[in-house]
């Protein structure tokens, strides 16, 4: 993805996961390499999960992690999506901290202590213009090593 100011590196649906985390970990350099927008809006705000900043053009971008403590999520629930079978851990709700007009894009990222290739899963219902729910799922049964899920919310304020 390319714009006159910023050139993202974009991984097809052929890659592997390991092609992805690379190209992710180097989007996400790029992005914290900008600069702070000289149009921004000076009433930033910021909840116990995470931080925001408004755009004079309308655009919010919001910010931040969810840790759990071992045994806090485990995924054990046994789960059917789609014909694959999985696990899946109990929901969790993030409250955004600043209200968008419209349901907004949530980018989520785990790491995951037991090393299981765990993501979040979350239908589209379940993001409102004022929180996120979701819920952790893996491959394999996890008795509950901890996780963080790291979030990038992209929406607008007005």
């Amino acid at each position: 993805m390319t714009t006159p100011n910023l050139s993202l590196l974009e991984v097809t649906t052929t890659q592997t996961n390991q092609d992805f985390y690379n190209a992710f970990n180097t989007n996400m350099g790029i992005l914290d390499g900008l600069s702070i927008p000289t149009d921004t809006i000076d009433n930033s705000s910021s909840n116990d999960t995470l931080s925001s900043m408004k755009f004079a053009d309308g655009t919010l971008v919001m910010w931040g992690k969810v840790f759990h403590a071992a045994g806090a999520k485990p995924v054990n629930i046994n789960w059917q999506d789609n014909g694959g079978v999985g696990y899946a851990s109990a929901t969790w709700t993030v409250n955004f901290p600043v209200a968008c007009t419209v349901a907004p894009v949530v980018i989520p990222w785990v790491v995951d202590s037991n090393r299981c290739e765990t993501f979040i899963i979350s239908s589209g219902a379940a993001v409102t213009t004022t929180t996120a729910t979701f819920r952790y799922w893996c491959g394999k049964a996890d008795n509950g090593g901890s996780k963080t899920a790291h979030l990038l919310v992209i929406g607008r304020w007005k």
